[in-house]
């Protein structure tokens, strides 16, 4: 008996109201990044050129762009600290996920966030900007 081959989680595992955004992430990424905010989602990050959307929550990190045609999920892993950066390092059946990202005021569609982020998925890579909004006095 063949043993099923395991795909890339999409929508397992996940609360409501994450597994109900892919197609509503689909067309903010055709319109431009807009963070969504969830409980379960412990980071986020947006860029432009093209649209894209990382979403690292409890147990699983994904990211949704027009250039992967969907998204991709991968499992959630623990980030390590390297100076000033924390990069996770993840990979599913179809590719090897990095996000990177480094403090420092970043602004995304009018949006001022606190961190730079690099996302590389195989030799695609991302960058935009992510973490919790600042405001534009310097507070958080």
């Amino acid at each position: 008996m063949a043993v099923p081959r395991p795909r890339a989680r999409v929508g397992r595992g996940m609360p409501p109201a994450l597994a109900a955004l892919p197609c509503f992430l689909l067309a903010a990424c055709a319109t431009g990044p807009r963070l969504v905010s969830d409980p379960d989602t412990a980071f986020t990050a947006a860029g432009t050129d093209p649209g894209w959307q990382l979403f690292i929550a409890y147990d699983e990190m994904r990211v949704d762009s027009v250039r992967l045609e969907g998204h991709l999920s991968f499992p959630r892993t623990a980030p390590r600290q390297q100076g000033d950066r924390r990069i996770w390092r993840s990979r599913n059946d179809e590719a090897r996920l990095t996000v990177e990202t480094r403090p420092g005021p970043c602004e995304v569609e009018g949006q001022l966030l606190s961190d730079h982020v690099r996302v590389t998925i195989n030799a695609l890579v991302f960058s935009g900007c992510g973490g919790s909004p600042v405001r534009r006095d310097g507070g958080a």
